[in-house]
């Protein structure tokens, strides 16, 4: 009886502690779903080339598309709960008592520079711990952010042509002059959402362009920045298709804004 008493607590304890495969935080309602500790492969294995090169030579670009994407390596990262879809403006709102510097309603909240957005996580958990609870909001490291794209997939599966990803991204082929309402597109495999295109989503890592060959193995994250620029991923509504890939890297300055740059939290326990 007494070993079935030890059990039964002992179970309590584990199911307590599990994290759930979803979650709504109160305050907004804002839905995050539980992404499973793993490895994966991370990085571009190469080339991503442009269909027709003349406008990107036109544009001064005479880099590698991939140059900051590789060397291609294996990552490992802890469990983790990552919002469903990007922060809305009415989630701001509802945080921060005022509107965003862009966006409003359902469209994602944007145009904020990365140390606000670390405001937002930052304000978030106070009103959790203000409830008594113990997990913390954080933007997702730049290996956390591409683990939760991939969403187990295993290839770079570069598109080939500017309609491939159509179906889960909003981006310049539908020629939108401002972010969509988030969700309007097909969630991933693990039921996340404008993942790709829409805004582009501040990460917590600086930005270097040799950050692959410096990664650690387990929770890679860059904490230098190279002339204070941060990662951004995921592209924007006005991106290029050949940009709006899991493997894109892209940066900006930190204490800078710009109307196409959003972001997505993590919560943790």
């Amino acid at each position: 009886m007494v070993a079935r008493i030890l059990m039964l607590a002992a179970l309590f304890v584990t199911q307590a502690h599990a994290m759930p495969t979803a979650w709504t935080e109160p305050v907004t309602g804002m839905r995050f779903i539980a992404v499973p500790k793993g490895c994966f492969q991370m990085g571009t294995r190469g080339p991503v080339k442009p269909m027709d090169i003349a406008p990107w030579e036109h544009a001064g670009f005479k880099g590698k598309l991939e140059a900051d994407e590789q060397p291609r390596h294996e990552a490992c990262v802890d469990a983790f709960l990552i919002g469903e879809h990007e922060v809305r403006a009415s989630d701001w709102e509802r945080v921060m008592g005022e509107a965003p510097p862009q966006g409003s309603g359902a469209a994602p909240a944007s145009g904020m520079t990365w140390h606000a957005a670390q405001a937002f996580a930052a304000r978030l958990t106070q009103l959790a711990e203000q409830s008594g609870a113990r997990y913390r909001f954080r933007l997702p490291t730049e290996a956390e952010w591409e683990y939760a794209c991939r969403a187990g997939e295993k290839k770079d599966n570069l598109p080939v042509r500017r309609t491939d990803i159509r179906d889960v991204a909003w981006y310049s082929l539908q020629r939108a002059p401002e972010p969509r309402e988030v969700g309007k597109r097909k969630a991933n495999a693990w039921g996340l959402y404008d993942m790709l295109g829409n805004v582009w989503e501040w990460v917590e890592d600086g930005y270097r362009a040799d950050a692959y060959a410096r990664h650690a193995l387990y929770n890679p994250v860059s904490k230098d920045a190279a002339d204070g620029e941060r990662v951004i991923r995921g592209a924007s509504h006005r991106s290029d298709f050949l940009h709006v890939r899991c493997g894109k890297r892209a940066s900006y300055p930190a204490n800078e804004a710009m109307g196409q740059i959003g972001l997505r939290l993590v919560r943790t326990k």
